[in-house]
């Protein structure tokens, strides 16, 4: 056999022995040995039901790859495929040309210790003893790649109801992988999450320098069926769909820099549920966010712009008030947002259609430094009753509110530069059925009460706040608008004591003015104001007179020029008050007030023009538990009331000129029914009286002494009898024993003489009657005039009884 047959059998035989290799020995040895190196390294059982590879073209091919930990299925695949190129190995390159993977399988199982299934199963046994030399890196390639029909079951046994996740089928295609520098790879990938939605990415890889540039678009998220993820938090989604699409760049050349250039997000039919409670819910939300720049290694985070948009949401208050509230629109910017410099943020909505709101502002977060310029349009406060409500036993009927106000804030500093409140419209009503508002939760540790003020304290400042063309409406026993209110608080800040003014209209003609200083922290310790009100409509008050004096005011006008000073908490007060016109209804029996003499006080008070001059002073400890400062003016007028009626001879006195109670009637002589020059001069007083308080009218009580007046009027008996007869003729006429002594007999015929009560009750009715001729004579109405019809005696005195017209 010559040399040439020998090289052809030799090569035959290698070619034979290569192919047997390659076809068969190869498929069955690397089934065997990664069969068993599976089962040593990780205890784990590995299942393959064919391996091919052609030993001439590279081509590997395993079908039915099945790895289970003691039964339980970790990872299958039906088939994956392979195309190699050795001779690129010889360049240091394992170079893929082309490779696809289906029917993948993944079978992840957090377990009741929370030790996660993978984790633990790939965590090899036994230590190589063998340590590698170190050699260049191997340069991987692979041109293109396929994965289809793939599918996720994910269980967690760490819940009391097991979490059972299945998410498929899952396709990945991408070309051009390899770790060669700067060369990419392109990639697509469709999974279909299922109740997590469809998520598409396309994008480019770079693996040295790692560097990642995608599109992803996520779509179809059912948020109602991610409890799961939120399981440890307080709320969930009753409904919703969610989608996102971006724009994400990775970059990694010695720090790591994350860009998004474009994310935008949406939300539809969104209901949040808080503590089991309907919180939040929005037919519409998008959000768009633009060049965000985000630097890991030093913490920068820079966004140009972020807008976001929200349309017809429902926001609802389930902690508080139970109440949902309309947001329109809202739209959000930040522009250039840095962690570490000063960033522009704006925010601009439309609430329950007609409501807009506008806030414009400069953050520096690290710094924890704020500017905000806030502006508020037709602001419906009457939307938040339910908190009004609560904590004030009131509520808003309705309350726009116009607002525009710059506000910095600082660590330890809040500032309002300015506030101005414009054409503000209030209308409260005031809920008397309720208890006193409530008070702020105190906490209560070891039975001893205790509140917040341990922590930190702000410094707050308000520099100046103005409320222009406003009103104010309040609906509580009484129905009262205040209009046209113009006011100003300014230096409103810690040690220094603030600034306030105030004017505004009642209506056309009545008006109110404020000046003063007070401590706004403190104001028990200083508070001083001086105020004016003119021309108010009494009328008004008559649901409260209906309760505290039983009356209805049928007319009056008040003006109160008053001052109102506190210092530590002692009230010194005074009030110049002037009532016009003043009229109130009778007695109501149903009210159950007291009966008080009320239209006695108003004639007694009221002068000829139907005015009431009051000058009332107002002290008080307001530390004193009984002192109640909305009772305070009520129970004054009802003291001013119940002094003047009860000594009204007093006040008429002074009017008059006279000390005392002068006035209160008029002394006779014993026996006489002649007015005296001091009565008269009573009488003229009293004439000046009855012009200046025309609402009095007068009763004459008179009266006659049994003693004084029978013994004056038996001497004048006796004078008349002695005018015409001897007193020895008087005496014997009346029997008496004339003695030597002329004194002595008519002392006798004195004690003869009987004075009859006629006589006496005639003594007294001239009395009254010549005090009802004088004053006639000075022009008083006689309807003013009227005498008593009983008499009393014992006094010989007439009195006066005043009574209202």
């Amino acid at each position: 056999m010559n040399k040439s047959k020998i090289a052809l059998w030799t090569l035959g035989s290698l070619v034979v022995i290569y192919t047997l290799s390659g076809f068969f020995l190869a498929p069955y040895f690397a089934k065997k040995i990664a069969t068993e190196e599976l089962k040593k390294q990780y205890s784990i059982d590995l299942n393959i039901k064919k391996i091919y590879f052609n030993p001439y073209t590279f081509y590997i091919e395993i079908e039915d790859l099945n790895i289970y930990e003691k039964n339980t299925p970790l990872i299958s695949f039906s088939q994956l495929s392979a195309n190699f190129n050795p001779t690129k190995y010889l360049l240091n390159t394992l170079e893929i040309s082309e490779a696809s993977l289906s029917g993948l399988k993944v079978h992840p199982v957090l377990e009741k210790n929370e030790d996660l299934n993978f984790l633990r199963i790939f965590t090899k046994k036994t230590k190589s003893k063998t340590q590698n030399k170190e050699s260049a890196p191997l340069i991987f390639k692979l041109d293109s790649f396929t994965l289809s029909d793939s599918f996720l079951h994910f269980k967690d046994l760490t819940q009391e109801k097991v979490f059972d996740l299945n998410v498929g089928p899952l396709n990945h295609t991408f070309t051009g992988l390899t770790t060669k520098p700067m060369e990419k790879s392109d990639h697509s990938l469709a999974f279909d999450l299922n109740e997590y939605g469809k998520l598409l990415i396309n994008g480019k890889v770079t693996i040295n320098p790692l560097i990642v540039q995608v599109k992803i678009d996520h779509s179809a998220i059912k948020l109602s069926n991610t409890d799961y993820i939120f399981k440890d938090q307080n709320f969930a989604f009753n409904n919703g769909v969610f989608e996102y699409m971006m724009d994400f760049i990775l970059e990694s050349n010695g720090k790591t820099i994350i860009k998004i250039p474009s994310f935008k997000a949406g939300v539809k039919d969104l209901e949040l549920l808080v503590d089991e409670n309907k919180t939040f819910e929005s037919k519409n939300i998008n959000l768009e966010l633009l060049n965000l720049n985000f630097i890991t290694d030093t913490k920068e985070l820079e966004v140009e712009k972020i807008n976001t948009f929200l349309h017809q949401n429902k926001i609802y208050d389930n902690f508080i008030a139970q109440e949902s509230h309309l947001v329109d629109d809202l739209n959000i910017s930040i522009n250039k947002l840095d962690l570490n410099n000063t960033f522009d943020a704006n925010v601009n909505a439309i609430i329950e259609n007609t409501q807009k709101l506008k806030i414009d502002s400069k953050i520096n977060l690290a710094q924890k430094d704020f500017e905000f310029d806030i502006g508020i349009n037709s602001f419906d406060l009457s939307n938040y009753n339910k908190y009004l409500s609560k904590y004030a036993n009131i509520s808003m009927k309705y309350g726009f509110i116009n607002l525009s106000s710059k506000l910095k804030i600082k660590p330890e500093d809040i500032v309002v530069e300015n506030l101005i409140i414009d054409k503000m419209k209030l209308y409260i009503i005031m809920d008397n059925t309720q208890k006193d508002s409530q008070k702020q939760n105190i906490k209560k540790e070891n039975g001893i009460a205790k509140t917040n003020n341990e922590k930190t304290q702000m410094n707050f400042e308000l520099k100046e706040m103005s409320l222009n063309n406003s009103s104010i409406s309040i609906k509580d026993k009484a129905d009262l608008e205040l209009k046209n209110i113009n006011a100003k608080l300014s230096n409103v800040k810690q040690g220094t004591n603030a600034m306030l003014s105030l004017k505004a209209n009642f209506s056309k003609h009545e008006t109110i003015s404020l000046d003063g200083k007070f401590n706004p922290f403190k104001p028990k310790q200083f508070f001083h104001l001086n105020g004016d009100i003119k021309s108010f409509n009494m009328q008004q008050l008559s649901p409260y007179s209906y309760g505290s004096i039983g009356r209805n005011i049928s007319s009056g006008r008040l003006s109160d020029l008053f001052y109102v000073n506190i210092d530590k908490s002692q009230l010194d007060s005074n009030h110049k008050v002037i009532i016009n016109n003043l009229d109130v209804s009778d007695h109501i029996d149903e009210s159950g007030a007291a009966t008080l003499p009320i239209n006695l006080a108003i004639a007694l008070l009221q002068d000829m023009n139907q005015v009431i001059n009051l000058n009332i002073d107002i002290q008080n400890d307001l530390d004193d538990p009984s002192f109640k400062a909305h009772n305070i003016i009520l129970t004054v007028l009802t003291n001013v009331i119940v002094k003047t009626v009860s000594s009204p001879f007093s006040l008429l006195g002074a009017i008059a000129g006279l000390s005392g109670d002068d006035l209160s009637g008029v002394t006779f002589e014993a026996g006489s029914e002649k007015l005296t020059q001091e009565n008269i001069v009573k009488l003229d007083a009293l004439k000046k009286v009855f012009d200046e308080r025309p609402e009095l009218s007068l009763k004459l009580c008179s009266a006659y002494d049994e003693d004084d007046d029978i013994k004056v009027l038996k001497e004048k008996a006796l004078e008349a009898l002695m005018k015409t007869n001897t007193v020895e003729q008087i005496a014997k006429e009346y029997t008496v024993e004339i003695n030597k002594d002329q004194e002595v007999t008519k002392a006798a015929i004195l004690n003869k003489i009987q004075i009859d009560s006629k006589t006496l009750e005639d003594l007294a009715s001239k009395r009254a009657n010549g005090i009802l001729k004088h004053l006639l004579s000075l022009n008083v109405d006689k309807e003013k005039l009227t005498i008593c019809p009983d008499i009393k005696t014992q006094s010989l005195d007439v009195k006066f009884e005043l009574n209202a017209k």
